[in-house]
């Protein structure tokens, strides 16, 4: 028979399957859509876009009152229809009161002077994210990962239609590139409540006090966790926009778009780990006994040392390839004006994969209800960010401001895979974590300085690399697909 973590892994794995199928072909059109961005759009035009479109992130926790990070892991635990609907209407009313009071609050935003001209779509763009983020958790709680996927390749094909209809024919430039992402979420939204007859969920009766104060519970901490990491994630941009001026930041922001091919791959993962993470961690029910519960614990210990090990071995392969390849991909992507973006390439790969780790040691936070442990650690990598933009970019301009990511996120790496571990301590090899990151910043440093030879070094080290982490990537797929897989 199984064990409970092969099971666990299989489900995990199926997932995993049928996100990829469904979202990777759509992110990936969206990918190859820089070069036409990059050529109808300036470089102004694209660093002032970047730029509404990060500080909607930031303002999207605070608008859903933290849902956009806390509902799922509620709406994942709840079992029968009555328990979903409690579960959804909580969620259908937070985000009611809490959008009613982002839209009074909006008019603020008329102040700063980079959004005056733009509060309309910030507006917009922030409540039909907090639908969709509410509607298609809510889907992807129920385990429903094929609907999920569906939508995911539906919001893509809109988004990019509109983007084409905008941008072109249209000729709406800036407004135009925020304007699809919108129209892209409301249709969304929309065709999910529809199909998936979401109102039957939805009931006065069903908003229990007691589910909304445990979600708001675990969820408020999550706003400021979310502003830390947004921080961390995008502060940077501002920077190198006052310091450097729009122009660099053009650039800057072009060259995010490679390390989010790594953020994408992550993402399809993350969301199905996060599912089978939160499955996995479930009471057998009010009568479970104690021997029940220690090998509950055994067997969740088991499957994040498993997946772990996998994920990690992944990363660093997937991060060492798209170095390697950073120049012919900005070569084959960029517009020839954006061509010099390259730079930054490398040392923003390598900080988009410690990114992705931590991210993994937050999921323990997540399934043990820990918010103010990630709002603590986020907290300590957005400082730690501030202060090195502000040391390193008048120093070195865009690059200073990599840097201070890539420094940033293995601070943040460090402290939550060292604190995450009390709780659910699955196994760590930190001798291969510390040989795999001493190789991806060696490999960072001989393509970003284009040392002579430099070709012939980087495939070297890829070739580590491969040595190193293709074993532990093989036996976790083997592993994770062998239903022959027997107890120990």
């Amino acid at each position: 028979m199984a064990t409970e973590a092969n099971t666990q892994g299989r489900q995990l794995a199926r997932n995993t399957t049928a996100l990829t199928i469904g979202r990777l072909g759509s992110k990936v059109l969206v990918f190859l859509l820089v070069r036409f961005y990059t050529a109808v759009l300036t470089k102004e035009e694209f660093g002032t876009a970047d730029l509404i479109t990060s500080l909607c992130n930031f303002l999207i926790p605070v608008a859903c009152a933290g849902l956009s990070s806390g509902f799922f892991r509620f709406a994942a635990e709840a079992k029968g229809h009555r328990e979903q609907s409690s579960v959804f209407s909580a969620g259908v009313s937070i985000l009611a009161l809490s959008s009613m009071a982002f839209a009074l609050l909006s008019p603020i935003l008329f102040v700063i002077p980079y959004f005056s001209e733009h509060v309309w779509l910030i507006l917009l763009y922030v409540l039909c994210a907090n639908v969709h983020y509410l509607v298609s958790d809510f889907i992807r709680a129920q385990g429903d990962y094929r609907l999920f996927a569906i939508q995911g390749l539906l919001n893509t094909a809109l988004n990019i239609s509109f983007n084409l209809l905008f941008l072109l024919p249209l000729s709406m430039g800036l407004d135009g590139y925020i304007l699809s992402i919108i129209a892209a979420d409301l249709v969304t939204s929309v065709f999910l409540i529809v199909y998936a007859k979401l109102w039957r969920y939805v009931s006065a009766k069903d908003v229990d006090r007691a589910t909304v104060k445990a979600i708001l519970s675990y969820s408020l901490p999550l706003i400021p966790a979310a502003l830390c990491w947004w921080i961390t994630n995008v502060s940077d941009r501002y920077m190198v926009t006052h310091f450097c001026g729009e122009a660099q930041n053009g650039l800057y922001a072009a060259a995010y778009k490679i390390p989010n091919i790594l953020t994408i791959a992550c993402g399809i993962f993350m969301d199905a780990w996060q599912f089978s993470a939160v499955v996995a961690s479930r009471k057998a029910g009010d009568t479970e006994t104690p021997d029940e519960a220690r090998e509950r614990r055994r067997s969740l210990r088991a499957f994040f040392s498993r997946i772990f090990r996998g994920y990690s071995a992944f990363l660093c392969l997937a991060a060492g390839g798209l170095i390697l390849l950073a120049r012919p991909i900005a070569t084959i992507l960029f517009d020839p004006s954006f061509f010099e973006a390259w730079q930054y390439i490398p040392v923003l790969l390598l900080a988009t994969a410690l990114s992705a780790l931590s991210n993994f040691a937050g999921s323990v936070y997540m399934v043990e209800r820990r918010g103010v442990a990630t709002m603590v650690t986020a907290l300590i990598g957005a400082l730690c960010n501030i202060g090195l933009n502000l040391w390193l970019i008048p120093l070195m301009g865009p690059m200073g401001a990599a840097i201070a990511t890539l420094v940033s996120y293995l601070i943040v790496f460090v402290v939550r895979i060292i604190h995450a571990r009390r709780f659910i301590r699955f196994r760590l090899p930190l001798v291969w974590l510390c040989l795999n990151t001493i190789l991806l910043g060696a490999l960072c440093t001989v393509v970003t300085l284009s040392v002579r030879g430099w070709v012939w070094y980087a495939a070297g080290l890829c070739l580590l690399l491969g040595v190193i982490d293709a074993p532990y990537l093989i036996r976790s797929v083997i592993h994770l697909f062998d239903r022959r897989a027997k107890k120990s």
